[in-house]
C-alpha cells in the first residue's frame, strides 16, 4: 500500500527524520559497542560529500547513544551535546551506499539549513563528516507522531484538523516563498516537538526536497502514493504538488483513510490520473462541515494551475485562525481508522527497511514493486 517512490532509485533521507524521537522505555542493556570506528583525522577524505577534505569525528563533541530508528542507508541515534548535555538527534548516513549521490545529500543539507529559522520545521544544528559517515545532529522530537497525539486524545474536532492544516500550510508557504518543493509531505513525517499539550508540530525529512526556481517545472517521478499529485505522475509540475499532498492529509484528517486506496500503488496511480476528484460519499463525511470540503476540493484541485497557493488557502474562512471551523466532534470511528491507515505504513516501512539493508541500492529502487503486487 502507497509506498514510496523515490527520485533516482532512493535518496539519503530514507534514514528516516520521523525516527528522531524519544527512545521507548529503556530496558537493562548489554555493555554497549562504540557507535563507529575510530576516525584518522590525519587521512584526508578522498571524495567528500560536504566539500572539506579534513575528517571530523562526530565523537569529540556529541556521546552517541540510543537508536532511535534504522534505514536503508544508515541509522539515527540519541546524540547528547558533550558541553551542555543537550539531546539531539544523530542521523548517521553511511557513504558507501549512497555513493553516486553525493549531490543529493549535499542538497538536504543545504535545504534544511536554508529553511531553519521556521519553527513548525525540524532543524538542523550541525553536520559532520568522516571517511565512512555523514553525520547530520538534528532537533531531537520528544512527543510522537500526529497520529499518536491525535488518537491518544481521544476527542477530535473540525477546529483540531483546522488547526493543523493552518500549520502545514504556514510550513509550505514558507518552503515556497523560499523556492524549496518538498515533494514528500504526509502523515509519518509530521512530528510533535514534546509531549507538552500546546507542543508545536515539526514537519520533517526534506530528503526528497529541491530547490525551485519561479516559472522552473520539475519532471522525476516523486514522494509517495497516496500523496502524489496528478501533475506528479505526468512529470510535468512545481510546487503546488506540496499543495495536493496537504488536502490528501486534510482528507485523511477528516475521514480517517486516503481519497485514492489500493494495495497496488499502480492502481492507486491510475485513480489519481483517470479521475483524481476526492469523493465525499459516505456516513462519515454526513458531518463534515461544507467550508471543510471545500478545502479538500481546492488544494486538490486536479489542474495546478488553477490550484491555489498555499498562501491562498490560509485566508480560507475554515483555515484562518478564528475562522468558521467549528467544535464539532469527528466521529470515533474516524480516528480507529486513521490509526489502522498509520499502523499499516509504519509496518510496511519497518519491512521495507529490513529487506533495504540486505540488498544493494541499485535493488532498493525496484522495492516498491515487490510491495506493490
Amino acid at each position: 500500500m502507497g509506498s514510496v517512490q523515490s527520485c533516482c532509485g532512493g535518496h539519503p533521507g530514507d534514514t528516516k527524520d520521523r525516527s528522531a524521537q524519544s527512545p521507548p522505555a529503556q530496558q537493562k542493556a548489554a555493555p554497549s559497542q562504540p557507535a563507529f570506528p575510530p576516525v584518522d583525522k590525519s587521512v584526508h577524505i578522498e571524495h567528500p560529500f560536504l566539500g572539506g577534505q579534513q575528517a571530523q569525528d562526530v565523537t569529540e563533541v556529541y556521546d552517541i547513544g540510543q537508536v532511535l530508528g534504522v534505514g536503508q542507508y544508515g541509522t539515527t541515534r540519541v546524540a547528547i551535546q558533550k558541553a551542555t548535555g543537550r539531546k539531539f538527534a544523530c542521523k548517521s548516513i553511511n557513504k558507501a551506499r549512497v555513493r553516486g549521490m553525493e549531490a543529493d545529500v549535499k542538497r538536504e543539507l543545504d535545504i534544511m539549513h536554508y529553511l531553519s529559522g521556521h519553527p513548525n520545521i525540524v532543524r538542523l544544528k550541525e553536520a559532520f563528516e568522516d571517511h565512512v559517515y555523514v553525520h547530520l545532529i538534528m532537533e531531537l522530537c520528544t512527543g510522537g507522531d500526529l497520529v499518536e497525539r491525535i488518537t491518544a486524545k481521544g476527542t477530535y474536532t473540525e477546529r483540531d484538523a483546522a488547526e493543523i492544516t493552518r500549520t502545514m500550510l504556514k510550513v509550505v508557504a514558507y518552503c515556497h516563498d523560499n523556492h524549496v518543493v518538498h515533494r514528500d509531505l504526509k502523515l509519518e513525517n509530521l512530528l510533535l516537538a514534546d509531549e507538552s499539550h500546546d507542543t508545536l508540530l515539526k514537519a520533517t525529512d526534506f530528503g526528497m526536497s529541491v530547490f525551485l526556481s519561479p516559472g522552473q517545472h520539475l519532471h522525476e517521478e516523486c514522494g509517495t502514493a497516496f500523496y502524489m499529485a496528478p501533475e506528479v505522475l505526468m512529470r510535468d509540475y512545481n510546487e503546488l504538488a506540496d499543495v495536493w499532498a496537504v488536502g490528501v492529509i486534510l482528507y485523511i484528517l477528516l475521514c480517517g483513510r486516503p481519497p485514492f486506496e489500493d494495495r497496488d500503488d499502480y492502481v492507486i496511480f491510475n485513480m489519481i490520473v483517470e479521475d483524481g476528484k476526492p469523493d465525499f460519499a459516505g456516513d462519515n463525511w454526513m458531518n463534515i462541515t461544507e467550508p471543510a470540503k471545500e478545502c479538500v476540493r481546492l488544494m486538490m484541485t486536479y489542474d495546478f494551475k488553477e490550484r491555489p497557493t498555499a498562501r491562498d488557502m490560509l485566508q480560507h474562512e475554515w483555515i484562518r485562525e478564528g475562522g468558521v471551523a467549528g467544535d464539532n466532534i469527528i466521529e470515533p470511528e474516524v480516528l480507529h481508522r486513521m490509526r489502522s491507515f498509520a499502523a499499516m505504513n509504519k509496518l510496511k516501512q519497518q519491512a521495507l527497511l529490513f529487506i533495504g539493508q540486505r540488498m544493494s541500492p541499485q535493488e532498493v529502487s525496484g522495492l516498491h514493486d515487490l510491495f506493490a503486487s
